[in-house]
Parts: structure tokens; sequence; C-alpha cells
């Protein structure tokens, strides 16, 4: 995901870096390869000084996030089906434009 790939190589240049409980931390390559995609929504969100591609990729992730966990988790319910579909026309907008931000 080009996301990762992104936060990798401005967390090894330490531009990036997220603040948490115990104050900013650098994340390693093998700490971001482990990520959920919340958790990699959460610590985009959580980026000490962020600029505009970091925030915009947050709340794509943000946004995908809820479809893919109710998916993931609960496939056979119709509520799930039908936000999905109403949905997935925004969801592959919003990864558009980040992927446009990330290039």
């Amino acid at each position: 995901m080009r996301e990762r790939r992104y936060l990798k190589k401005w967390s090894r240049t330490g531009r990036i870096r997220i603040q948490t409980k115990r104050g900013p931390i650098s994340l390693s390559n093998r700490e971001i390869d482990k990520m959920t995609m919340g958790t990699l929504a959460k610590n985009f969100a959580a980026i000490q000084t962020q600029n505009h591609v970091d925030s915009r990729i947050a709340q794509a992730l943000m946004t995908i996030n809820r479809d893919r966990v109710g998916v993931v988790h609960h496939k056979s319910r119709a509520t799930t089906e039908r936000r999905l579909r109403v949905n997935v026309g925004g969801h592959m907008w919003a990864i558009i434009a980040a992927l446009r931000l990330i290039e």
C-alpha cells in the first residue's frame, strides 16, 4: 500500500513523528507493516506536525475503514451491504484523491 510506503519514508527521515501518551515517537518499518487499516488511520491522524497530504490521507483512511470493518466482520447483515453500495463511489474518489497527493 502506498500510504505505508509514504509513512515509512517520512518516518525514516524524521519528518513524521506520532504523538502518543508517552510523547512523540518515530515508527519503525516493522511497526508500520503490522498496522491494520484502522491503526494506520489513527496514526496518520496523530502525526505531530501534519501537512495537507497527511491530513487528507488520514481522512480517506478513516472514511473507508468503517465500511471495511463492516464488510469483514458483519458481511451477512443487510445494512452493511446497503451502506457499502451507497458509499463505494465516494470511497473510490477518496482513494484516487489520496493517491494523487502521495505521488
